[in-house]
């Protein structure tokens, strides 16, 4: 796979032939961060992170399917949705996170700035604490959150999840 050559990809789980289509600037780093979040259990998309979590990181196999220079890659990449039409994929349309996903003004870009390194005043964390008072989570959603924390951790530590007595 060559490094720095950009272009479209295929991720294909071998277990049930299901597959992901991307675009990369250089594969090698996109198909390295996306086995990164995989591993740590924290891909955005959950249809392939459950497919990893369920088969195994062996099942899956990352194969290029295109070289493009890298002002094409949207629209090769929309190309290969429409002609493959990927399983794993949320969106039928290919969008970019190539510096286009966030548009700050230079105003808002100054304020974010600003605040970076900052740490709330005791008021304002009164406030944010304040607003929380009284706020109670449904049964149903602190199980579902401990089942959450327990399967992280033992993601984590590499032991199975523990099951809790009831």
């Amino acid at each position: 796979m060559a490094e720095t050559k950009s272009g479209i990809y295929k991720i294909t789980n071998t277990t049930n032939g299901k597959f992901y289509i991307g675009s990369a600037k250089q594969f090698n780093r996109r198909w390295n961060n996306h086995k990164s979040l995989l591993e740590r259990n924290k891909h955005d998309n959950i249809h392939l992170q459950r497919a990893y979590n369920k088969d195994g990181a062996d099942s899956f196999k990352f194969e290029v399917i295109e070289y493009c220079e890298i002002e094409k890659l949207l629209e090769r990449e929309d190309y290969w949705y429409d002609l493959l039409k990927p399983n794993y994929n949320f969106r039928n349309k290919a969008t970019s996170n190539l510096g286009l996903k966030y548009k700050y003004t230079p105003e808002s870009y100054e304020k974010l700035k600003s605040h970076k390194g900052k740490k709330l005043s005791i008021e304002t964390r009164n406030k944010m604490s304040q607003s929380r008072k009284g706020f109670k989570h449904t049964e149903e959603v602190k199980k579902r959150l401990s089942e959450i924390v327990t399967k992280r951790y033992a993601f984590v530590l590499n032991k199975p999840p523990i099951e809790w007595d009831k």
